[in-house]
């Protein structure tokens, strides 16, 4: 099989309609919809009933206790069969002819042991590009530089190879945290592997950021999660100085957020140990903005 379409869901029985409906009308079916419930206590049950009785592709469903979106991913990454993995969050859809666009991409990096995935464009509903407007077209380079050399902004439709997916997989999860590490990922694979950036001015993935989705979660929901990825991202070879010491600011400050936590632990996890002179700012920080919650 081509590819797995992923998609973790948590209170979205009412938008994934739009999301099944067109990966109903896909040119190309040679895909499966692994979907993962992460303990919604919505009717999404009875819905994905609905679709697996009218969908003409495979609909693996899978119901947990909720996790968070790593949780999920992890699940789902253990089922997947195609060839290539691409997460769909659950207020997203594809165009028609997603699948197909990927098909004839894919032979580019298909034998290119070097390159893990394709990444495309994302666009807003509207047709605009998400985040920068003007993309390199055919560029290889890592996720990290992507981002730090070139300079490119906005959240992308990464392909990945699913075998170079699952070398980083599990992902890191903690208890009592609402896990949401989407960087962990991109960052692991940027340390070993290049992607090949397309710049499709046709929109192949549409999205729109809603209030109640999962790119709001942040420092106080999953501390723990939070340290791991800006410990990673510090570690980076092309990320800038600067960028290390503010991802070191957020690793203390989310150090301070997460309960029963030791120092030692902290001092120990860092992969430079210099980070630990950012430690007085991401004190400071962090009772400011306790206080700033105090108050509001």
């Amino acid at each position: 099989m081509l590819i797995t379409i992923f998609t973790a869901t948590y209170k979205g029985a009412n938008l994934l309609t739009k999301l099944f409906e067109s990966l109903m009308r896909q040119t190309n079916k040679d895909f499966e919809w692994i979907l993962v419930n992460d303990g919604s206590p919505d009717n999404t049950d009875e819905i994905v009933e609905k679709m697996q009785a009218k969908a003409n592709f495979p609909l693996h469903y899978f119901k947990k206790e909720n996790g968070g979106k790593t949780t999920a991913v992890n699940l789902g990454i253990q089922k997947a069969i195609g060839d290539l993995w691409l997460s769909v969050d659950h207020d997203d859809f594809l165009s028609e002819d997603a699948v197909e666009v990927i098909n004839q991409n894919y032979p580019k990096i298909k034998d290119n042991k070097e390159i893990c995935s394709i990444t495309f464009l994302r666009h807003h509903h509207n047709g605009t590009p998400i985040g920068t407007q003007k993309n390199p077209d055919n560029l290889v380079s890592d996720f990290c530089s992507y981002r730090t050399v070139h300079k490119i902004t906005g959240d992308r439709a990464e392909v990945v190879k699913t075998d170079n997916y699952r070398e980083f997989c599990p992902i890191p999860t903690f208890s009592d945290e609402n896990n949401c590490l989407d960087g962990y990922i991109w960052l692991m694979l940027a340390k070993k592997y290049k992607t090949l950036f397309i710049a499709n001015e046709k929109p192949l993935y549409f999205c729109e950021y809603l209030q109640t989705g999962r790119s709001s979660v942040g420092t106080y929901s999953t501390p723990r999660g939070n340290m791991v990825e800006n410990n990673l991202y510090a570690s980076m070879y092309p990320v800038p100085v600067l960028q290390k010491l503010r991802a070191y600011n957020r690793y203390w400050q989310a150090f301070f957020v997460a309960k029963n936590y030791k120092f030692g632990t902290a001092f120990n996890m860092l992969l430079h140990k210099w980070g630990i002179i950012v430690l007085p700012v991401g004190f400071l920080v962090f009772c400011y903005k306790k206080l700033l919650k105090r108050t509001a």
